[in-house]
């Protein structure tokens, strides 16, 4: 379902939809898909009469059965032979498959590729019919269009691709050519054959067979594909990767071209002395500095430093300065024994430029910075390294064993003024500007989702500087204010210094335009800091503008924040002031915000006349609503066990995977005294908000399967 804002003006209708696509973030972030690595399927079409679908499912004996992400899927006659293979396209790795059909050709096939005269050269709309019949009498046609697209973000080749059987014969064959339309005619041709069939002025077009060029051979390294597609049994594993020259198939090397700065991060020497890694870039003037991150017991590492000392004459010679940072020691229970060991691998190396010691809040902001910039979210493999360039911006990224060859081939071109995007693609072509350039509030967000609060303080510390100098009329200028503000606010409430938190948050309010929805985040983010006042009058003064415009999801809102605020009496207030307004007194939104904000003030008969109201017009959250607050109302002359129950038998509880409807079924089921049952919902209740990250629903989860656990009810 869509849940995009219908004006885009009224921010304040996007709440669910961001918090969605930052549900959806969050799992993207964590590795997981949009499909959830789900097997591909593959249909048969029986063909069943009287023109109703039924199909098969053949994935598994065709060897299709495959957990990809996959997004498009082109047939093609790669090989040649009469049958069509498959090329897959996935989102993740392998980014592309070969399934080479392996069953015997169709005894009978044929083949065109269409060239356009009066129409497009590319034929594109044309429509062939081959017209059959068979040794029995029978006639049949089948027909071919071709189409500028097929597939997902795909194009299948522009070769129109028959098969038909043994006993048919082609009868005649009609071409009907795009605009302006023309009807040509064939006669019969043999089969087997690929033929370029050209648009002429007469009545058939002419007619030759296809130059068809061999295939090109598909090294194992490249195909990770079935080996027989058809086999009785699932598909032959694909052939084990060759490996690269280097012997470093698994390393991910990234040259970037929009670069993050080098946020401020600590190491420390072996004799304990903590340093900053940006004064060591600023220190060394070189025109680039590789940070290795590395360990001792790390064979891979082991043999990158070995490649590293010994190429470190060519390396000094491109002014490339190397800081080698031991993760041995980054516990905060690190052993005097872990240091040493560290230090003796260095030594023993003879290692010819700097080193020391990575701390864990370093290790968590080196791998912050390949979040932002490679996505997913992942732990640091060992060997990691970052290549800056002169500016202490990180230009390239290492995940696995680097070779200096690599290094020395990435710093070539590297510190061009302006960066050439011919040096950050290995691919050649026309390059589109960036859709998601970083900012210092994304890199912030991401510092602060790793727990790294100061880090994000930093980050936005500094872009607020560099802004304060800007006009604020120019464009970009006061969003990015507003953004660096408000995100500084919400740093500071983690870092429990409410103080500071209101006065970033008040920063935000004073350079945002007047009657911008954005205020009522900013207002609630101020009362939570403590700023009591402004926060009220903030809140205050869009109530006034909601209930004068009847802005109706402007209204919900704002109940819903003092609502949230356990301020319910307030929230009634402002949805009262709503339903005065002409046609939206009826609206479901306004009566369902309603039916929350009674029960959080304690009317429960109002609360449930509300959600039966809302019932009767078939709103599905209400009856999860109801059920809820007839399970766990405090009041038992307002619990209603069995209705609870009963509200919840259009969902399947065996089947569903949403915590909170898994949480409301083990309400339901305690109501009525059924605790064990109650306690396996709520065990799969909690597991699913664990699985989907959402840590506030988990903990409230766990609250209540600790009641249902030991046969007593959770009552609210």
């Amino acid at each position: 379902m869509a849940h995009s804002p219908e004006n885009a003006d009224d921010l304040s209708s996007s709440g669910d939809y961001e918090r969605g696509w930052e549900a959806l973030g969050a799992l993207l972030a964590r590795g997981r898909s949009f499909s959830g690595r789900e097997k591909n399927v593959a249909l048969l079409n029986l063909r069943a009469p009287a023109g109703q679908a039924h199909f098969a499912d053949v994935s598994a004996p065709l060897g299709l059965d495959q957990i990809d992400d996959s997004r498009c899927v082109i047939p093609a006659d790669w090989d040649g032979d009469g049958d069509l293979d498959l090329w897959y396209a996935n989102r993740t790795g392998p980014r592309l498959k070969f399934f080479r059909n392996g069953l015997p050709p169709p005894p009978r096939w044929i083949a065109f590729t269409g060239i356009g005269q009066r129409a497009s050269r590319d034929a594109i709309g044309l429509r062939i019919e081959l017209h059959l019949k068979s040794t029995a009498g029978e006639r049949r046609t089948l027909w071919r269009s071709l189409r500028a697209g097929d597939s997902f973000l795909s194009q299948t080749p522009k070769i129109l691709h028959f098969a038909y059987r043994e006993d048919e014969v082609i009868d005649h064959i009609t071409f009907r050519w795009p605009a302006p339309g023309k009807k040509q005619s064939l006669s019969p041709l043999p089969p087997n054959i690929h033929y370029t069939v050209t648009e002429t002025d007469g009545d058939s077009p002419s007619v030759k067979p296809a130059a068809v060029e061999p295939f090109p051979r598909l090294r194992p390294a490249v195909v990770a594909a079935a080996e027989a597609l058809g086999a009785a049994a699932a598909a032959a594993p694909p052939a084990a990767p060759a490996p690269s020259d280097s012997g470093r198939s698994g390393t991910v090397r990234a040259r970037i071209l929009e670069r993050p700065v080098l946020p401020s991060l600590e190491y420390y020497t072996f004799d304990g002395k903590p340093r900053e890694l940006s004064d060591f870039v600023r220190s060394e003037a070189a025109e680039a500095v590789l940070v290795v991150v590395q360990a001792a017991w790390c064979a891979p590492c082991q043999k990158e430093m070995s490649e590293l000392v010994a190429r470190a004459a060519d390396l000094q010679k491109a002014r490339i300065s190397v800081l080698s940072l031991a993760v041995d020691a980054a516990r905060p229970d690190a052993a005097r024994d872990d240091v040493a060991a560290a230090q003796a691998f260095i030594e023993r190396l003879r290692w010819p430029f700097a080193a020391g010691l990575a701390p864990e809040a370093t290790l968590k902001g080196l791998a912050a910075i390949n979040a932002r910039t490679l996505y997913p979210e992942r732990d640091l493999p060992l060997p990691s390294a970052w290549l800056l360039d002169r500016n202490g911006r990180v230009a390239v990224i290492y995940q696995g064993a680097l070779r200096p060859d690599d290094v020395l081939a990435d710093f070539d071109g590297m510190n061009s003024v302006p960066p050439s995007p011919a040096w950050a693609f290995p691919f050649p072509g026309r390059m589109a500007g960036p859709l998601f350039r970083p900012t210092a509030a994304g890199l912030a967000q991401a510092w602060l989702q790793s727990g790294e609060p100061e880090l994000a303080r930093h980050e936005l510390e500094n872009a607020l500087a560099t802004l304060a100098a800007q006009p604020i009329d120019a464009p970009g200028v006061r969003s990015s204010l507003v953004e660096c503000h408000a995100l500084l606010g919400e740093t500071e409430l983690v870092a429990d210094r409410p103080a500071a938190a209101a006065a970033a948050l008040r920063a935000a309010l004073s350079v945002l335009p007047d009657g911008h929805a954005a205020r009522r985040a900013l207002a609630v983010r101020l009362w939570k800091a403590g700023d009591v006042m402004l926060a009220t009058s903030e809140l205050d003064r869009l109530a006034a503008t909601a209930a004068t415009s009847g802005q109706v999801t402007l209204s919900v809102e704002l109940a819903r924040s003092w609502r949230e605020l356990q301020e319910p009496r307030r929230s009634l207030d402002v949805l009262a002031a709503a339903a005065k307004v002409g046609p939206t007194a009826d609206d479901p939104r306004l009566l369902f915000e309603r039916s929350l904000a009674r029960q959080a003030a304690g009317d429960f008969a109002g609360a449930i006349a509300d959600a039966e109201s809302l019932i009767a017009q078939q709103i599905t959250e209400a009856r999860f609503n109801l059920a809820w607050m007839l399970a766990t109302c405090r009041d038992p002359a307002h619990r209603a066990p069995q209705r609870a129950l009963d509200l919840l038998t259009a969902v399947s509880a065996d089947q569903s995977t949403s915590a909170a409807v898994l949480d409301t079924w083990a309400a339901a089921l305690a109501a009525n005294t059924r605790f064990s049952e109650a306690a396996a919902a709520g065990r799969r209740a909690l597991a699913a908000a664990r699985a989907a990250g959402d840590s506030p629903t988990a903990a409230s989860i766990l609250r209540h399967l600790e009641k249902w656990e030991i046969g007593q009810l959770w009552l609210e």
